[in-house]
């Protein structure tokens, strides 16, 4: 497995010079995920129900994009599939698998995007996102109209049920090459079908990292995060907006 983490700047870059035929995906299989693909029910942190169906579609989202990764001219049964893709993920639940599982694949520990969020290099990120679709519930609302961003309103509880609506809706919003995901469990299998559907959009699935400017400060180290540092992600939004 290659743990070779990718820089903020690095991720920036490829966001800012978006190539229609080998964007950036960039996806999150954290403990959430892996506790619902290993069988775990109940609800995660957000209250997002893990049901064996959405246990086999993250399953089926995984060995997708270590298809992508592993076949850098895409796969067989997707030939037109060709993405420079990094997994996040929990390192000691990747470390669980066996080799055929991960193989040849981006994979880097989920902390990352804590440590960048606390250090303020996340800001850098989040300045290169031009126009984009987020899809996120209703607290990200705000973070989209300050972004310019359109926005897809979605249940975080029940996410994964409402796909097809999701789908059907980024498809009213065709020329947005960059779709943001911060929909929970369900971000995964939507990634995978949105990078079926059209290869060429760059996803982010970005988890929580908008929530402190929504407003919402859903994990322990955002609690943490001074005022100040919360506004400076806010100004890196804004002044991407004003440079468009």
């Amino acid at each position: 497995m290659n743990y070779t983490k990718p820089t903020i700047e690095q991720l920036a870059t490829l966001i800012e010079n978006h190539n229609d035929d080998a964007p950036l995906i960039l996806t999150r299989f954290c403990d959430g995920e892996w506790w619902c693909m290993n069988g775990i029910n109940g609800k995660n942190c957000d209250g997002a129900a893990m049901t064996p169906q959405l246990g086999r579609a993250l399953w089926a989202a995984w060995w997708h994009f270590i298809a992508i990764q592993s076949q850098p001219y895409g796969i067989n049964s997707m030939p037109h599939i060709h993405a420079k893709t990094f997994t996040m993920s929990a390192g000691k639940n990747i470390k669980t698998l066996d080799p055929w599982q991960w193989q040849g694949t981006n994979v880097y520990d989920s902390s990352w995007t804590e440590t960048a969020v606390q250090s303020g290099e996340i800001c850098r990120l989040l300045s290169s996102i031009p126009d984009a679709v987020l899809v996120g519930t209703d607290h990200l609302e705000s973070v989209a109209k300050l972004a310019g961003w359109q926005f897809i309103r979605c249940h975080n509880e029940n996410a994964f049920l409402e796909l097809s609506d999701i789908l059907n809706a980024l498809q009213e919003c065709w020329t947005q090459r960059h779709v943001i995901l911060c929909c929970g469990l369900a971000a995964e299998p939507l990634a995978m079908h949105i990078n079926m559907q059209t290869p060429w959009r760059t996803i982010l699935d970005l988890g929580a990292i908008l929530d402190p400017i929504g407003g919402r400060c859903s994990r322990r180290y955002q609690r943490d995060l001074a005022p100040e540092q919360i506004k400076a992600m806010s100004d890196a939004i804004i002044k991407r907006k004003e440079s468009i």
